[in-house]
């Protein structure tokens, strides 16, 4: 019987190491609350749900990172945002024009 072999991850290809996200991480969670605290050695960042009509933010995520690994994903997540905001901006140059009237 053959082996499955699980496609490559497109995030991966930039990456000096493989990188394997397991089925129930790889469909993600959506988060509508993002809250930091840090301490002297660590930042620690909780994501969560709010409901509404529930006054409670579950907490379904916590990651806890070094200064300097924040400071590196600042930079990779600003400059993946400028990446996001130049796209957006091409796509509406190339957006057909309303009807006309």
């Amino acid at each position: 019987m053959a082996e499955h072999t699980p496609p490559q991850n497109p995030a991966s290809k930039n990456l000096p190491f493989p990188l394997r996200i397991p089925p129930e991480v790889a469909g993600g969670r959506y988060s509508n609350v993002f809250i930091i605290n840090h301490t002297e050695n660590e930042f620690i960042l909780d994501f969560g749900l709010q409901a509404p009509g529930l006054e409670e933010v579950t907490v379904f995520n916590r990651v806890i990172m070094t200064p300097a690994l924040v400071e590196r994903y600042l930079g990779v997540l600003a400059e993946s945002y400028r990446k996001y905001q130049n796209n957006l901006a091409a796509a509406a140059k190339k957006a057909p024009a309303g009807p006309a009237n």
